[in-house]
């Protein structure tokens, strides 16, 4: 589409339960995931035992994310991140507020 810069908003990066390349699973009870059914509280594994969870490979999500930056880098794309907070550090921060100020 020759897009020369994408702007990224609310990538929070961050899921109740996680998934290690090794698989190891990594559970933080303090994160509600966005996409739950509030209604049952189970769509994405809050209230559901371990075994029954969807869990969310970060580790892959990060290593896509990486792919691609060396993509974008490689045909001169600069891809930032705009979130407020979240974990993904692989792109370069931009503040949000910033963004749509009058010069």
């Amino acid at each position: 589409m020759g897009f020369k810069e994408i702007i990224l908003l609310g990538v929070d990066h961050s899921f109740a339960r996680e998934k290690t390349k090794d698989g190891k699973m990594i559970i933080n009870n303090k994160i509600k995931n966005h996409f739950q059914n509030y209604q049952t509280d189970d769509f994405w594994g809050n209230g559901q035992k371990d075994e029954e969870a969807v869990v969310f490979p970060l580790d892959f999500a990060t290593d896509a994310f990486i792919t691609a930056r060396h993509y974008a880098d490689e045909h001169g794309v600069r891809i930032l991140n705009a979130t407020r907070g979240g974990k993904l550090e692989v792109f370069e921060r931009v503040n949000f507020d910033t963004l749509f100020s009058k010069k």
